[in-house]
């Protein structure tokens, strides 16, 4: 996990064999050849575990285990093997079920994730995907103590709450439920302002929860959404108790660029930049078409349709001010630019004292990031 919060993806080992002592002359330089033969006898192990190892044996489970094999760049596939485990993150879950959607015509909600996460288990679901019809639901579990504190989690700008998942692995004292955006399954996809949103979330979240007390939270986009919930709760006479939001500025700006319109800055260059508003505006189109027959967006168009809604709904969001505490959790300070403030421009809109933590890392995989887990879950307890 270390080096997945460190490294480009591109750059990571697929194996790491650990050795006792490194073999060197008596000049000190490493005997590589003793070294190889050394890596050789920890791969024979190796190969010996896995011989006990159950490959995938139903249609379903090989051609899905030759998708997560091409999407996570990653060698060996069985039965057991957990999407999280080899490398599965909710960045790379797009791409697994937008290849699902295209192998088996068969349309999957990321959502399915929080509950399953095996290669037999997922196939399982897709064969009997069909029978049995649940329906949409913003609100959804991540985690169940049979606690009485319950804890929500705002989407960030993708819409789903699976990134939350690293999070959930050190809490004891809560339950844990995430807020999904309208549209992640792949309908009634449409332009909402953020007030919109946190309204609809807000009131799942009463009628879950009447009495409170509320703990509120989320990472970029939804650190804004989880600000909102906490004014309005507050509007309604409710105990709002915590506030935590991950690597969150207060207003939009150029720097909080997402993966879509990243792509406009990136070494796509000039044709990449004159694509991304025709994109747009075509998606737009095509998404309305979809809403017109009543078909879920495939998954290709649908998170790139998301980010753009939400981006736009940020863009136009000013924040109210929020009469409490807040804990920020950010990465480390630049010289320029909202990111050269302490508190990332909130200052503004909090009536309390603002507590920062600041963590290396990327903003696109800071949820995921082990110290920010750290840090969410003592936060949590005091």
């Amino acid at each position: 996990m270390y080096l997945r919060n460190v490294l480009p993806s591109s750059s990571l080992p697929h194996h790491i064999y650990s050795i006792d002592k490194i073999p060197v002359t008596s000049l000190g330089k490493v005997m590589r050849e003793k070294v190889k033969r050394e890596r050789n006898l920890l791969i024979n192990k190796e190969l010996m575990f896995i011989s006990n190892k159950k490959m995938p044996k139903t249609e379903t489970e090989m051609k899905l285990a030759k998708i997560w094999r091409c999407e996570l760049e990653i060698k060996d596939v069985y039965r057991d093997s957990d999407f999280f485990i080899l490398g599965g993150t909710s960045l790379n879950a797009v791409s697994v079920f937008s290849a699902v959607e295209k192998e088996f015509n068969k349309s999957l909600t990321l959502e399915i994730l929080l509950k399953i996460s095996s290669l037999e288990n997922i196939s399982d679901y897709i064969d009997n995907l069909g029978s049995t019809k649940k329906p949409f639901n913003n609100l959804v579990t991540l985690l169940e103590n049979e606690k009485e504190k319950c804890l929500y989690l705002f989407h960030a700008i993708g819409g789903n709450p699976l990134n939350y998942k690293s999070l959930t692995s050190s809490i004891k004292e809560f339950n844990v439920y995430g807020l999904q955006a309208t549209g992640v399954d792949g309908k009634n996809l449409r332009y909402r302002s953020i007030e919109e949103m946190t309204s609809e979330y807000v009131d799942l979240i009463l009628k879950h929860n009447p009495s409170g007390p509320y703990y509120l939270a989320g990472g970029s986009f939804g650190g804004a959404l989880a600000h909102e919930a906490a004014c309005l709760l507050q509007s309604k006479g409710k105990e709002v108790r915590k506030v935590i939001m991950l690597d969150t500025t207060a207003l939009w700006l150029n720097e909080n660029l997402s993966s879509v319109e990243n792509n406009r800055k990136s070494d796509y260059g000039k044709i990449k930049a004159l694509s991304y508003p025709f994109m747009k505006r075509f998606y737009i189109f095509l998404n309305k078409i979809y809403l017109y027959f009543s078909k879920p967006v495939p998954h290709h168009i649908r998170y790139f349709l998301l980010e753009t809604l939400c981006i736009i709904a940020r863009k136009k969001f000013v924040p109210k001010i929020f009469k409490g505490n807040i804990h920020l959790i950010r990465l480390p300070k630049r010289s320029t630019g909202i990111y050269s403030q302490d508190m990332l421009g909130w200052e503004e809109y909090v009536d309390g004292t603002i507590t920062t933590d600041i963590v290396e890392g990327c903003h696109n995989t800071f949820i995921e990031n082990d110290s920010v887990a750290s840090l969410f879950s003592t936060s949590l307890l005091k």
